[in-house]
C-alpha cells in the first residue's frame, strides 16, 4: 500500500534560502512547499518498504542540515513528520473535475 510521508521544517531565518535551495537540489521524487516561514517536504512512496529504504539516506542528510534549522520544540525537535497510508487519490489530478459527494 503507497504511504504519504509529510515532513514540516522552520529554517532558521538567515539560512532559509540555502536550506530551501539545498532541499531541492537532489534528484528526490518528492513534492516542496515553502508557506511564510516554513518549508514542507511531502513524499508518496508505492510501499512501507521503500520508505524503510530510504530513511537512513534522509536522516543523515537532516544531519548534516539540522543546524539550519529552529527547533518546533524539545518534545519535536528539528522536524515534524507524519507519515500514514494513502486511502484514496485523486482519478484525474484536475480539481476542475471535483464535485463534493451530498449525503
Amino acid at each position: 500500500m503507497k504511504t504519504m510521508t509529510i515532513i514540516k521544517f522552520k529554517p532558521k531565518p538567515q539560512h532559509y534560502e540555502t536550506f530551501l535551495r539545498e532541499l531541492k537540489s537532489g534528484d528526490s521524487p518528492c513534492y516542496i512547499i515553502s508557506r511564510d516561514e516554513e518549508i514542507f517536504q511531502i513524499w508518496l512512496n508505492d510501499s512501507i518498504d521503500q520508505l524503510v529504504d530510504f530513511q537512513p539516506d534522509a536522516l543523515t542528510w537532516l544531519d548534516e542540515h539540522r543546524y539550519m534549522l529552529q527547533e518546533f520544540s524539545q518534545e519535536e525537535g528539528h522536524t515534524i513528520a507524519i507519515t500514514g497510508f494513502v486511502e484514496k487519490e485523486p482519478n484525474d489530478g484536475l480539481m476542475k473535475n471535483f464535485k463534493p459527494s451530498v449525503e
